[in-house]
C-alpha cells in the first residue's frame, strides 16, 4: 500500500528578525575589524557575536497527510503562513523543524513570471521559464502551442517582453505555469491575473487540474473558488493549522474570524424594551434551521429571522415586517406577516409571541446586510421600527456558479430554471 502524496510531520519554519540598528552595528563592527587588520596586521580582533533581537515562526507544528487526488484549499489571513507552506513544499525554502515526504513530481504556480528575462522575446521566455519550472524540452515542445493560445499573445510572440503591457506579461507567465505536467500542483493566489475574462480562463484551468486526479494545494482569498474547486480545506492562523475539514466548514470558520457581526439583540424586561403601548420587542435574531443564532450563512442555505415580542394589551391584532438592507443602505427586499395563517387579523391574549420568517437558500447575493424589523397593529397603525436590529453576512458557496467566476448583476442571486430547445435546423443555401 502506498502512502499519502504529501506527509508533513511537525513542520515549522523560523525566520530571524534583524533590526536596522543591529544590522548597522554588525556592519560597523565588520568595517572596524577590517580597518584593524590593515593598520595592525599582527593583531586579530575579537570575534563578534551575532545578535538576534527576535525570531518569528511563520509555521508551527504542521502535521498533515494529503492523499493522492486531494484538492486542498488553504485559507487564512495575510501572514498566516499559507505561502510559506507552499514554498517549503516546492523546496524554495527548507523547513526549520519537522519532516516532509512527497510522492510525485511537484509543479508550482507561486510567483508568476519566474525566469522571465525582459530582454528576451515571448517565445524565448516560454522555453526559459518552463525549463526553470521543471519541464524538459520534449514537454515544452508538446505544450508550446497550447501555452501561446491560452495566453492570447501570439501576435507579439517575437517581441521582447519588456515591451509587453503588464497584463500581457502576466498572461503569458500564467499560461506557462498553468501547463506544467506534474503529479502534485501548488497554486498560490493567482486569480488577480489579467482582466475578468482571463481570470475566468485561469479558474477554468485550475478547475481542470482539480478534476484531473492530480493532487492540488490551492491558496486563495477567493472563497467561492475554494468552495467550488476543493474537496478539503485547512485554516492557518498564526502559523498553525487550526482547522481541517470540508471546504464549507473551514470557510465558515474563517469568515467568522474576519469581523464581528451582531446576529442577535435582546431585552430582558418589557419596561426596558423598545416598543409602544401595544407591544414591546423582546429579541431579534438570525438563526439556522436548528435555531442557533449565527452571523454568517452560505448563499445556498436557508435561514430564519425570529422576532420575539410582548403583546401588552389583550385583544390587540399585531403583525411584523422585515426589511433587508445592503451596505450602501439600499433595501434589497422586504416582507410582512399579513399572509401568516394563524394570528394575522386575529385578537391576541397578552403574552410573549414569536414571529419567524424563512429566508430561502439560493436567493441572496453575497455581502453584509443589516436587518430592520417593524411591528404594527390592526390596519398597519401604531407602527414601531427597530433599524439595524441585526447584521448578517452571506458568503458565496460557489454552487450556483458552474464554470463562471465573474461578478453578478442585481441585488439578489436566485436559482432560476433555464431550458433550451432547438427550433429549426440551419440549412446552408447556395447563393
Amino acid at each position: 500500500m502506498t502512502g499519502p502524496a504529501i506527509r508533513l510531520q511537525d513542520v515549522g519554519k523560523r525566520y530571524r528578525l534583524h533590526s536596522t540598528a543591529s544590522s548597522f552595528a554588525a556592519a560597523s563592527a565588520a568595517a572596524r575589524n577590517l580597518l584593524l587588520r590593515v593598520l595592525k596586521p599582527g593583531r586579530v580582533p575579537a570575534p563578534t557575536t551575532g545578535h538576534y533581537p527576535g525570531e518569528f515562526w511563520a509555521l508551527k507544528e504542521i502535521t498533515l497527510d494529503i492523499e493522492e487526488g486531494d484538492v486542498i484549499g488553504i485559507v487564512g489571513r495575510n501572514g498566516a503562513g499559507k505561502s510559506t507552506l507552499l514554498k517549503i513544499l516546492s523546496r524554495i525554502t527548507p523547513p526549520t523543524t519537522g519532516r516532509i515526504e512527497i510522492r510525485g513530481r511537484v509543479g508550482s504556480l507561486l510567483e508568476i513570471g519566474t525566469g522571465f528575462n525582459p530582454e528576451l522575446s515571448g517565445r524565448e521566455n516560454v522555453y526559459l521559464s518552463a525549463a526553470i519550472l521543471g519541464m524538459n524540452a520534449a514537454e515544452i515542445n508538446a505544450e508550446f502551442d497550447k501555452i501561446v493560445e491560452f495566453s492570447g499573445v501570439a501576435s507579439f510572440l517575437e517581441m521582447p517582453v519588456k515591451h509587453y503591457s503588464s497584463g500581457m506579461y502576466m498572461r503569458l507567465a500564467f499560461a506557462v505555469a498553468a501547463h506544467l505536467r506534474h503529479e502534485i500542483l501548488l497554486i498560490d493566489e493567482v486569480l488577480a491575473v489579467g482582466d475578468a475574462a482571463f481570470q475566468q480562463k485561469c479558474i477554468g484551468r485550475i478547475s481542470d487540474e482539480a478534476h484531473s486526479g492530480r493532487t492540488v494545494l490551492f491558496v486563495s482569498h477567493n472563497m467561492a473558488a475554494v468552495l467550488s474547486l476543493c474537496t478539503k480545506a485547512l485554516l492557518l492562523q498564526e502559523g498553525r493549522n487550526t482547522k481541517t475539514g470540508t471546504p464549507h466548514e473551514v470557510v465558515s470558520t474563517y469568515l467568522g474570524q474576519l469581523s464581528e457581526l451582531c446576529p442577535e439583540r435582546s431585552w430582558e424586561r418589557p419596561n426596558d424594551a423598545p416598543g409602544n403601548q401595544l407591544f414591546r420587542v423582546k429579541a431579534v435574531r438570525a438563526v439556522d434551521p436548528g435555531g442557533k443564532a449565527r452571523a454568517r450563512f452560505s448563499n445556498d442555505e436557508e435561514w430564519f429571522v425570529e422576532i420575539d415580542y410582548w403583546s401588552i394589551v389583550p385583544g390587540s391584532k399585531l403583525g411584523t415586517t422585515l426589511a433587508v438592507y445592503d451596505r450602501m443602505g439600499s433595501c434589497v427586499f422586504g416582507s410582512l406577516s399579513n399572509l401568516e395563517p394563524r394570528w394575522h387579523g386575529k385578537p391576541r391574549a397578552a403574552g410573549l409571541y414569536r414571529s419567524r420568517v424563512r429566508i430561502p437558500g439560493d436567493f441572496m447575493k453575497e455581502g453584509i446586510y443589516k436587518i430592520a424589523i417593524l411591528l404594527w397593529a390592526e390596519g398597519y397603525t401604531d407602527q414601531f421600527r427597530v433599524d439595524e436590529a441585526v447584521e448578517v453576512e452571506i458568503f458565496d458557496s460557489g454552487n450556483l456558479r458552474g464554470d463562471y467566476f465573474g461578478g453578478w448583476e442585481g441585488a439578489v442571486h436566485p436559482r432560476l430554471e433555464w431550458h433550451c430547445e432547438q427550433l429549426d435546423t440551419l440549412v446552408a443555401r447556395a447563393g
